[in-house]
């Protein structure tokens, strides 16, 4: 099934065939794990989980993802998981972003060897580096500067530091005395700051206007409840219009809602998946419940009776309260009167189809 229209997707493609060490082509598996679940929600569109594909040749098919930064993506910031397992042995795991502005990308073009460094680290033998090679001078050949910094007298500077410094430890000593009156006035000063910070402790008040209390409350914006919500007392909704959504299911995988209930009461059903609604029930005008499709009665559908007289799969009709007493005005209207049942066209005539 294709990605839904208007959530930006990145094409990935495996670019040179993926080699073993020796040149010999790969076989295996690439797998594509993105967060458990992940929503778009201008899309109405749940996605998440993993993508497998097969390595043959070195190669594997072409994989269209979504975009890491999709736009109305919830959570954000996360990376794909990407496996690779050899069948001759061995893998690697690596993480990748596939941002929007990069629709179509090599996999070689997103991924790094290293997660941290973005490279392997070269080794060298040690046995072979001359002084050449560190810029350092030949043995025996030490420069006029080397010679120099050695017969100084405060080479580094950290004589004359110390000096300017440190100092004798009795002046510092009297230093500090004369920045601080008194230890009172640091214990004082700690008091203080203690009881500022009792003062501005969460209180019983503060706290229910800041939370939500087991005997209820007022909760502004969207909330999220993962798991079962039993409700012991019903719910109410309170919408801006009458073709607010009230109540929606959905199935994982679905595209579109398979039930759906909106503010005026009317009442819609679809297959699930990616299959739109295509059953309602509504009110159409007062004392009027009406649908728009096919209503099927696997038993008995019932008229101002509750007698059936054991019959099962008829319909049940107790005598017209009231007869028409105008023609109608197109088709008929079939009727029961007298235990007789009778049919009044749009010609007005009465016709007697089931006789008492």
């Amino acid at each position: 099934m294709p990605l839904p229209a208007g959530v930006e997707t990145v094409t990935v493609s495996p670019g040179q065939p993926l080699t073993l060490p020796d040149g010999t082509l790969a076989r295996g598996r690439i797998t594509f794990t993105a967060p458990d679940l992940v929503t778009v929600a201008s899309a109405d569109f749940v996605t998440g989980g993993a993508v497998q594909l097969y390595i043959t040749g070195g190669l594997f098919d072409d994989v269209t993802l979504v975009a890491t930064d999709a736009t109305g993506m919830s959570p954000t910031g996360w990376t794909y998981k990407v496996t690779v397992e050899f069948t001759e042995g061995g893998g690697w795991t690596r993480y990748i972003s596939l941002p929007k502005n990069a629709p179509a990308v090599k996999l070689s073009d997103v991924l790094l060897t290293d997660p941290v460094e973005g490279q392997h680290a070269v080794l060298v033998d040690l046995a072979g580096v001359t002084a050449a090679d560190v810029g350092a001078d030949p043995a025996g050949a030490a420069s006029t500067a080397m010679t120099t910094h050695v017969q100084a007298a405060d080479p580094h500077g950290d004589r004359a530091y110390s000096d300017g410094v440190t100092g004798p430890i009795a002046s510092r000593v009297t230093a500090v005395e004369s920045g601080f009156t008194s230890v009172n006035a640091y214990i004082t000063d700690a008091l203080n700051r203690v009881q500022a910070l009792e003062n501005t402790r969460l209180t019983q008040a503060a706290g229910d206007a800041r939370y939500l209390l087991l005997t209820g409350g007022t909760v502004n914006g969207a909330m999220q409840v993962v798991g079962l919500l039993s409700l012991g007392g019903g719910t109410t909704a309170t919408t801006a219009n009458a073709g607010t959504v009230v109540h929606a299911v959905l199935v994982s995988g679905d595209t579109f809602d398979r039930f759906r209930v909106y503010g005026d009461g009317k009442q819609e059903w679809g297959p699930g998946g990616n299959g739109a609604r295509d059953t309602n029930l509504y009110r159409s005008a007062a004392d009027v419940l009406r649908t728009d499709d096919t209503l099927h009665v696997t038993v008995n559908l019932r008229l101002n009776t509750t007698s059936m007289g054991g019959c099962v799969g008829g319909i049940g009709m107790a005598n017209a309260t009231t007869p028409p007493a105008s023609t109608p005005s197109g088709g008929g209207v079939l009727y029961p009167e007298g235990g007789a049942l009778k049919w009044k066209g749009s010609s007005g005539t009465v016709t007697t189809i089931a006789p008492a």
